[in-house]
């Protein structure tokens, strides 16, 4: 990959089974960051491949978090104890 990316983003199931990587990041050294949607395990193979190289990435568990906070204030018409949640997501994964 020559263009330059700002941010790449992982939105495939690949990683979540094997130590399978949707692609290698060694040849794509233009990419300022990282976003890989997947949250188990927490740190894919792309997500190493990002540390290694220096690429700021994070992993899909915020998004799993505020997506149960917008559906727990939608279904209960009350704020999200995100704190609350947070806690057990991690307890989980």
């Amino acid at each position: 990959l020559e263009t330059p990316l700002d941010l790449l983003v992982n939105t495939t199931t690949v990683g979540m089974e094997t130590e399978a990587s949707p692609l290698d990041l060694s040849q794509c050294r233009k990419i300022k960051h990282l976003a890989d949607l997947i949250y188990s395990p927490p740190q894919t193979r792309l997500l190493k491949q990002a540390e290694e190289l220096g690429i700021p990435a994070i992993n899909g568990m915020g998004m799993l978090l505020y997506q149960g906070c917008d559906a727990f204030t939608f279904w209960t018409g009350q704020p999200a104890p995100e704190t609350v949640m947070q806690e057990q997501l991690l307890n989980l994964v």
